[in-house]
């Protein structure tokens, strides 16, 4: 079995799949990628076991480019470069330019190379405030005013918590009403994880010294997940 040289998907990340793309938020550094082509594959293959050569083989299938895994590292280079990846070992330097340039595909097809866009959120703490900011009035009477920053959703899918913590604006004084210790925590990233499918491959019987090798569904892909298309394969026998 070769070695995995493949990448793993980072924890935490909220993965959906939106008008033919992949959309990946990654609320440990508030950003959102925009995954096109082959970026999208690669990232859905990034599953810690599927080798570079898997990946090839595997890319060209759903994108209908070229069998080559000069394509697939430079997915893994934009995928790594966008903080959504970790490679299993060091990946070859490869460009746009050089694999256009091998390949020479016309304009259909460089399409479908790999293509990240990254869009920078806003920030949870600053969509989840507490009231607003107020002179204090005037006497001995003042009320707590505070806002409530929440930090990132502790899973990506399957539903999960954000942890609350209270920053004192205004301290209270005299008989004014006390700033709340908390805790406090609001629900998020409730939608179900994406599933893969699962699949295995059945021989055919050997006829005429050739034998049909093809793929078998075993449990249908859910909520987005992915499943490959591996057409039949004819081998010796």
């Amino acid at each position: 079995m070769a070695a995995f040289d493949g990448g793993q998907q980072v924890d935490g990340l909220l993965v959906e799949e939106i008008a033919g793309e992949v959309l990946v938020v990654n609320s440990a550094t508030n950003e959102a990628h925009a995954l096109r082509g082959a970026s999208a594959a690669v990232f859905a293959l990034c599953d810690g076991a599927t080798t570079r050569a898997e990946m090839a083989t595997l890319v060209a299938v759903q994108t209908g480019l070229p069998v080559d895994p000069e394509i697939v590292d430079l997915a893994l280079a934009e995928l790594v470069d966008a903080g959504i990846v970790t490679p299993a070992a060091a990946q070859p330097q490869t460009t746009r330019r050089q694999v256009l340039h091998k390949l020479g595909l016309v304009a259909g097809a460089a399409a479908a190379l790999p293509l990240i866009e990254t869009i920078t959120m806003q920030p949870a703490a600053a969509a989840a405030s507490g009231p607003p900011v107020t002179s204090p009035p005037t006497g001995n009477d003042v009320d707590c005013q505070y806002r409530v920053e929440y930090g990132p959703c502790s899973v990506g899918c399957g539903g999960g918590t954000m942890q609350g913590t209270v920053i004192v604006q205004v301290p209270a004084s005299g008989n004014g009403a006390p700033c709340p210790s908390g805790p406090f925590t609001l629900a998020c990233a409730e939608q179900p994880c994406p599933v893969q499918c699962q699949f295995h491959f059945e021989q055919g019987p050997c006829n005429d010294g050739m034998m049909t090798i093809t793929q078998v569904i075993d449990a249908p892909a859910q909520f987005g997940g992915g499943c490959p298309t591996i057409p039949p394969i004819t081998v010796p026998c």
